[in-house]
């Protein structure tokens, strides 16, 4: 074992200039391994997948929100990058009124030139023309935190015993976060702005007509809720029947008025 060691230590003397070029390219190649290896607590991946959710206005309507929406669907299928995408509006899946969800489908990866956070990027700016709606993508991954769907990778959360305080401090800690020119696709998802009728019962006339409280609040849930009357069944699927007020008195809070 000496032997060897004398015999590789002489080795190295006579050939010190070829060593010195094997140590400089070592470093030289540390130093770019660590500039191109994914680094962070978990490094993003390109799975071929973009979770996107769309908020407009908390005061739109339902149809308005539908048309922004289509505007949004119809830009991410024109990326030459995008495979398929599917959209939908509601406050189904944890959403409210005025969000929509989106799930895009790349192509493969052999056949762009792009990763999964580069098409986000473009189609960040393609979308960001639309005026009244946010769209928030993100390129899903095989590993994430969290138990519910978030507008951005990172969520920061805010917790008060008063309402009014999370009312109050929210909007000053986003104003704040906005001005970091290192942070995109800020938002929050407190939902304050909306509109809101409040419907008084005349409870003497109704007494005198017979009419009870809980019918007048029946007959509000049947014209502007989601009462499910039947159930219709073909061979495949079901369909639920929804019991709502006319087109024509859904568009006006005045149409209160004519239930």
């Amino acid at each position: 074992m000496i032997g060897f060691y004398s015999r590789s230590l002489r080795w190295v003397l006579r050939h010190a200039f070829l060593m010195l070029i094997v140590t400089a390219v070592t470093i030289c190649l540390t130093i770019w391994l660590y500039t191109v290896v994914p680094k962070g607590f978990f490094p993003q991946q390109d799975t071929g997948l973009i979770m996107g959710i769309t908020e407009a206005a908390q005061d739109i309507s339902f149809d308005a929100m539908v048309q922004k929406q289509n505007l949004v669907t119809e830009i991410v299928q024109n990326d030459p990058t995008v495979a398929s995408v599917t959209s939908a509006v509601g406050s189904g899946g944890g959403g409210s009124l005025n969000t929509g969800r989106m799930f895009i489908t790349l192509k493969p990866r052999k056949e762009r030139n792009l990763t999964a956070t580069e098409v986000v990027a473009r189609i960040r700016g393609k979308t960001a023309r639309i005026p009244g709606i946010g769209v928030f993508l993100q390129a899903a991954q095989d590993i994430r935190i969290g138990g519910r769907a978030t507008k951005g990778q990172y969520i920061y959360s805010l917790v008060s015993p008063s309402q009014d305080d999370l009312n109050i401090f929210v909007p000053k800690l986003l104003a704040a976060l906005q001005k970091n020119p290192r942070l995109k696709d800020l938002t929050t998802d407190q939902q304050q702005k909306g509109l809101q009728s409040d419907v008084v019962v005349d409870r003497n006339k109704a007494s005198q007509l017979g009419i009870l409280p809980e019918q007048v609040d029946s007959v509000l849930y049947s014209s502007f809720g989601q009462r499910a009357v039947s159930v219709v069944y073909n061979d495949r699927d079901q369909f639920h029947v929804i019991l709502e007020a006319l087109p024509q008195y859904l568009a006006d809070p005045t149409d209160l008025d004519k239930i």
